[in-house]
């Protein structure tokens, strides 16, 4: 749910990206029905692009310039 919640600029570079271990986790996260899913987005406030979570993982973080 969270990368559906979130933002994205379609005409720069991200300043998030998220990560899959392998395809195997992509195959299994993706192969559920999403209906219900869109029920609960609708009901969700969007994240801002570039907001890290105190959920999320930080595998790397580059330096403001």
């Amino acid at each position: 749910m969270r990368i559906m919640r979130t933002d994205h600029h379609n005409d720069n570079y991200q300043e998030l990206y998220f990560v899959i271990d392998n395809y195997e986790q992509l195959f299994d996260e993706t192969t559920p029905d999403f209906t219900p899913y869109y029920e609960e987005l609708r009901r969700s406030a969007p994240i801002p692009a570039g907001v890290v979570l105190p959920t999320d993982r930080v595998i790397f973080r580059r330096n403001a310039v």
